[in-house]
């Protein structure tokens, strides 16, 4: 985004440059973060928030009330934003409640005050907006034109064919054993379902990676095929992608687009919750639950203590930082980790998944 200019050419728009100036720092994966900070803690957020409490107070000091009329000198903040709040302000610092309540002119500038406000809320809304088109529309141009690095992608499709009830350690067995499964069981597999919270076709990509391999085995396997069993909470790349901020923060009512909630149906979060909940066991990994997301997971974390919960990590810090933040939010369920790394002990658990997966779709046949 920096290389092609894409700051630069939207200078004016204070959400996109915090983003910039925040990335610099931290972390550039975390945007979601990033935004969830500028709509809760961000200037435009903080000024918002005051404006909201502001106007309530006028009325009140309007009305004779004398603490009330001092707490308007405390908004010196929000000079700046708009003349009505400077003149209005200033004049509170400069005179008493009673000729404060008594000016005409006063009056007159605190019904400007409150078109001021409608108008900067307006345009802070349509700034957000604007601001979330243009990531939108940047980030499906970058994941359409990426390209997988399937050697470090290779692990992680072993544990996704393994709770398709498939495992071998090599591609060539694994190839076959997948072209041989499919036409033994007509492209029937045991029971699974993953859930994808990124926006490419996983599956596509995974058979595509196995086709890429020269054996003679043919496999005949889309996503169509599958589509009871994967499932993209937050939308494609061929229709809609959904990223966001969760829906328990504190913004402003201007933000409120911001929220994935708003663009995420009762339906999906629900499916989504029948999912985790009717299952033996979930395996989670390239997905930092406990940021954003956490919403989805929470009741299932904190209430059920029955279904294993297997973490794939990637290296001893992430899962370190994983253990606290579960820890921070009070979840005490049992939870096992997985390190994802080329060694027997992963494929002895991949192995494990898939005989366990034979065996249920055995005695479901």
């Amino acid at each position: 985004m920096k290389a092609d200019g894409f700051f630069t050419k939207h200078t004016n728009n204070p959400l996109l440059q915090f983003i910039n100036a925040k990335g610099e720092k931290e972390k550039w994966y975390d945007f979601e973060g990033i935004i969830q900070e500028y709509a809760t803690r961000g200037e435009q957020a903080v000024n918002l928030k005051m404006i909201d409490k502001l106007l309530p107070i006028i009325g009140k000091a309007l009305d004779l009330d004398e603490e009330s009329f001092k707490e308007i000198k405390g908004y010196k903040h929000l000079c700046g934003i708009v003349p009505e709040f400077d003149r209005v302000i200033e004049y509170a610092t400069k005179n008493n409640y009673l000729d404060f309540a008594a000016d005409y002119d006063i009056m007159e500038k605190c019904v400007y005050i409150k078109k001021a406000r409608s108008q900067y809320s307006e345009e802070q809304r349509d700034l957000v907006k604007e601001a979330m088109r243009l990531l939108k529309d940047e980030l499906v141009a970058f994941l359409k034109s990426a390209k997988i690095n399937n050697e470090e992608n290779s692990l992680a499709f072993m544990i996704f064919f393994s709770i398709m009830g498939i495992y071998d350690a090599g591609y060539k067995g694994l190839t076959m054993k997948l072209s041989d499964y499919s036409k033994k069981y007509q492209g029937s597999f045991p029971d699974f379902k993953i859930v994808s919270f990124n926006y490419t076709d996983t599956i596509s990509n995974l058979v595509k990676f196995l086709q890429r391999i020269k054996f003679d085995s043919r496999i005949d396997l889309e996503t169509d095929d599958l589509k009871e069993n994967f499932y993209r909470i937050h939308g494609a790349l061929d229709s809609e992608v959904i990223f966001g901020i969760d829906s328990e923060c504190d913004i402003p009512n201007a933000f409120i687009s911001l929220r994935k909630s708003n663009h995420i149906s009762i339906n999906a979060k629900q499916r989504f919750s029948d999912i985790i909940e009717n299952s033996k066991r979930i395996i989670i990994f390239g997905h930092s639950i406990y940021g954003i997301d956490y919403e989805y997971y929470a009741d299932f974390l904190e209430k059920n203590k029955d279904t294993e919960v297997v973490v794939i990590y990637h290296n001893e810090d992430g899962k370190k930082e994983f253990e606290n933040e579960m820890e921070n939010r009070g979840v005490m369920r049992s939870i096992n980790y997985e390190y994802i790394v080329i060694s027997d002990h992963f494929f002895e658990f991949c192995k494990n998944i898939a005989e366990e997966q034979q065996l249920f779709f055995e005695k479901e046949k």
